[in-house]
């Protein structure tokens, strides 16, 4: 299990991966925290991308 509040170093801190909760910052310059999931997880208004999307890939 992996706790998204835990602070990550090296590499694992700059990779995404299936289950990973992300906060980054949009063009705007706005924080966004989203949660990475299965292609039949995905809610939008939770902040649930797939795995496959194009920023879900990155």
């Amino acid at each position: 299990m992996v706790d998204p509040e835990t602070p990550r170093s090296g590499q694992s801190a700059a990779r995404a991966f299936f289950g990973a909760t992300v906060r980054y910052l949009n063009a705007a310059g706005t924080e966004r925290v989203l949660s990475i999931v299965g292609t039949d997880e995905v809610d939008l208004d939770r902040n649930h991308i797939s795995w496959v999307s194009p920023l879900g890939a990155r």
